[in-house]
């Protein structure tokens, strides 16, 4: 059994997100941590939402928009890749902290682009060590053209380092999905987006519309969990 979740950028605000869940078949969302920078305003209305969501009932997958393989930052880190990703992880497990995030909770690294950069690859290492030296669970989302690559770099340097899977695989879905009935939204098996993976987001910019609310962009995506944070499911 599968999961329906949604990611969006902005909060959607209490009301919308409460009567959202009385309203469909969705379990869970995506989540992202204050993370402060150009183009992440949007992303920051997210700040002090998590102990209302969790709540109301839903599941929940925090999300950390950290460096990517074209940022200049981290070019200028080079050689010390490893040690960069371990502060930013030390970040993004301090804002987790903030939200009241539980102890072993998954976050997950928002990587963009399909990559097969060793320096990007020795940064997230250094993330997810940081993260689980926290006390918390290092996750991924990523395209599935390169997740098992990345599985397998860090399985090579760092077992524990492996991290739960949420892809991004847009070719078995239309673009740009509005399901009608909100209580009918697809929750597809993730392993079908990339074997291993526990999520699968399938569409993006899409929307969803029900009596008195609309919210767009929205990506829709599938777990194994209904909450993919602490990677458990309500009984069905």
């Amino acid at each position: 059994m599968a999961f329906a979740g949604f990611d969006m950028a902005r909060y959607p605000g209490d009301t919308a997100m409460q009567s959202l869940w009385e309203s469909s078949n969705l379990y869970w969302v995506g989540y992202y941590l204050a993370v402060s920078g150009p183009g992440l305003s949007d992303k920051r209305t997210w700040s002090g939402k998590y102990k209302f969501l969790r709540g109301v009932g839903w599941g929940v997958a925090p999300i950390y928009v950290g460096k990517q393989p074209s940022s200049k930052k981290l070019e200028l880190k080079r050689g010390t890749e490893e040690m960069e990703g371990y502060l930013d992880g030390v970040e993004a497990a301090g804002l987790a902290d903030q939200e009241g995030m539980p102890n072993q909770c998954v976050l997950y690294f928002d990587l963009e682009v399909p990559t097969g950069s060793k320096p990007w690859m020795n940064y997230y290492l250094g993330w997810a060590k940081a993260i689980l030296d926290q006390g918390y669970q290092p996750g991924l989302y990523g395209s599935f053209l390169t997740a098992r690559s990345i599985v397998g770099f860090l399985r090579e340097r760092d077992p524990r380092t492996v991290p739960q899977i949420w892809v991004f695989n847009l070719q078995k879905f239309p673009g740009h999905q509005s399901y009608k009935d909100i209580n009918e939204i697809p929750s597809p098996d993730p392993n079908i987006g990339v074997g291993g993976a526990t999520c699968w987001q399938f569409v993006q910019g899409s929307k969803i519309a029900w009596p008195g609310h609309l919210l767009s962009p929205v990506d829709f995506n599938s777990s194994v969990y209904g909450d993919p944070g602490t990677c458990t499911s309500p009984a069905t």
